[in-house]
């Protein structure tokens, strides 16, 4: 059995792996995770590890870890790996948005933007805007971004098998 992502199948296609591709009896392949997906898949990866789920992520934070992942599950785990290294190392807690974001440009990952109150994305920041409080909204707003995420997901593994 191999389980791989999409481009393991076209590694398998490849004519000098015709031989191990015969021996294949079943080939599954990872999808990309929507953000429910990643949320959950976050969740589980914090229960297995003995952690409080609640206490970690914010919800910006979650749904910046999956703008910046794409959905793959194991850029999600990096993020979110790097995310509570560098939070522990600066003693925020939870794991917000701003922390997210470095995390990403650390690895050359696609910025994450903010959602706003209107819930549309914040304009791309520029160096100059960068310097300014990030969090100056509205303090309703900013205490419902802070919520965080995951009260009852279900696990959910999502295969294509060929």
């Amino acid at each position: 059995m191999l389980a791989g992502q999409p481009e393991f199948a076209d590694v398998l296609e490849m004519p000098s792996l015709r031989q191990l591709k015969q021996r294949v009896a079943l080939r599954c392949t990872l999808g990309l995770l929507n953000a429910t997906e990643t949320a959950a898949y976050i969740a589980g990866r914090i229960r297995i590890a003995g952690g409080e789920v609640a206490a970690m992520f914010t919800r910006d934070a979650v749904e910046a870890v999956y703008a910046g992942s794409g959905g793959i599950p194991r850029t999600i785990s990096v993020i979110c790996d790097n995310a509570l290294v560098t939070a522990f190392a600066l003693g925020v807690k939870p794991v917000g948005v701003d922390v997210i974001r470095d995390v990403c440009a650390d690895f050359e990952l696609k910025r994450p933007r903010r959602p706003t109150a209107a819930g549309r994305p914040d304009p791309p920041v520029s160096a100059a805007t960068e310097a300014r409080p990030r969090d100056a909204g509205a303090p309703a707003a900013q205490a419902e971004r802070d919520k965080p995420l995951f009260t009852s997901f279900e696990k959910k593994r999502r295969f294509s098998f060929f």
